[in-house]
């Protein structure tokens, strides 16, 4: 017979095993896993659960420390799920990509969210009667910024663009993690994972979550590009189960899915366009402004009759021309989201007649 050590050793094993397949997707979207071995006194406790509203008090602990499984974090998600009776997603492997991905696209910009509230609105006419949504995972938070559906449904979970909500609670969490398609959960309420989950008990009991991808680097051109989920697009039925979705149903879910991808990416393409145009249209102008200013202040240049005298050497007169142009690059850094430096140490010199212009992204 185990030992109650044996017990305990082995149950945080078969946790951190499940818990490390769960990280990287590798569980099937659509059938309830076998729960891992739990001692016999956490068992007792989960069937005696009592209901807590642990979100709402607690929206800041981080029971995932890390995106890496230790036996620690997996004994403490074990205990979690026996105290509070539901399954904390654990944190994506691509995490600091995905931070990264969401700021490169600009995802909080005006346009970029029109994009995703357009796709929500979208599946939620193809879903009638459900609640649609979209959910972004920034800085370990989800959060909705866009929803679709029956004024009833958004009343009930008071969504709001931007709403927050604990990375622990999430339902979404758990389709983030399935990149490459539709998570989809026929009743909750009949599943280990999520009978307990807060929003399981508000009433969404059946449940697809799309993950929207994107390349990491929009500017690779290579064939083996590396793709992060930021979030998903959701379709929640509210106080009723779902047996199956139809191939159609699927099918709509990833064509529209497709089309948020890429109009995010057409939207990031037009800016960077935008961008570069704008940065080379700058560093011309100073090139030119340069030029024109050494024409006018060159030793066989005659100053006009009326021009005041000045006792400005070529050297002060090219500081004057640095600090226009500096002046003139600042004021286009905000929208070009660029770091401009601008080496005119050969101007000063007289070595060349050529502005050296360097500009890091």
């Amino acid at each position: 017979m185990d030992s109650i050590e044996d017990i305990e050793r082995r149950s945080v094993d078969e946790w951190q095993a499940f818990l490390e397949r769960l990280a990287v997707g590798d569980c099937q979207t659509n059938e309830k896993p076998i729960m891992p071995t739990t001692p016999s006194h956490l068992l007792d406790r989960l069937r005696n659960y009592i209901p807590v509203e642990y979100g709402a008090e607690n929206p800041d602990i981080p029971l995932y420390s890390s995106t890496l499984i230790t036996p620690d974090i997996a004994r403490t998600i074990r205990d979690f799920f026996c105290t509070h009776g539901y399954l904390p997603p654990p944190r994506a492997n691509m995490e600091a990509q995905r931070e990264s991905c969401i700021l490169e696209y600009d995802i909080f910009s005006e346009v970029q969210l029109a994009n995703i509230q357009e796709a929500t609105a979208l599946i939620s006419n193809f879903f009638p009667g459900t609640l649609c949504s979209f959910s972004l995972f920034h800085s370990r938070i989800q959060r909705y910024y866009a929803f679709a559906g029956p004024q009833e449904h958004v009343d009930l979970f008071a969504m709001t663009r931007g709403m927050r909500i604990p990375a622990e609670d999430s339902l979404c969490g758990h389709a983030v993690l399935h990149s490459r398609e539709p998570f989809f959960m026929a009743d909750a309420s009949q599943d280990w994972r999520y009978v307990n989950n807060p929003f399981v008990r508000k009433g969404i009991h059946a449940y697809i979550g799309s993950p929207v991808s994107l390349d990491i680097d929009p500017a690779d051109s290579s064939g083996d590009r590396q793709q992060v989920s930021i979030g998903t697009l959701n379709v929640c039925w509210i106080n009723q189960t779902k047996e199956s979705v139809s191939p159609a149903e699927y099918q709509v879910v990833a064509y529209i899915t497709k089309m948020l991808q890429t109009q995010i990416r057409a939207t990031w393409e037009g800016h960077r366009r935008t961008r570069e145009a704008r940065l080379r249209r700058t560093v011309l102008d100073f090139v030119d402004l340069t030029f024109d200013a050494e024409r006018d202040i060159g030793p066989s240049r005659r100053p006009s009759a009326d021009a005041p005298p000045t006792k400005s050497t070529n050297l002060t007169s090219f500081a004057t021309l640095a600090m226009r142009a500096v002046t003139m690059i600042q004021a286009t850094l905000p929208e070009l989201q660029y770091v401009a430096m601008v080496d005119i140490r050969s101007i000063i010199a007289k070595v060349s007649r050529v502005v050296r212009a360097f500009v890091f992204h």
